[in-house]
């Protein structure tokens, strides 16, 4: 992926109200479609973006 990407995935996921509560459920759904569209697992997009924040 790249930063554009990382970028327009956090810009989303952070639209999410309670993402680890109530919001889980759509958490989860947005980023497997996301890595459906990127042809990546879901666990690679969540680690990919997890190491992007850490660096910033």
């Amino acid at each position: 992926m790249t930063v554009k990407d990382l970028k327009q995935l956090d810009k989303q996921l952070r639209k999410i109200s309670n993402p680890f509560g109530t919001g889980f459920s759509v958490l989860r759904a947005f980023t497997e479609e996301f890595a459906k569209g990127q042809n990546l697992s879901t666990d690679d997009v969540v680690r990919q973006y997890i190491a992007w924040k850490q660096k910033k």
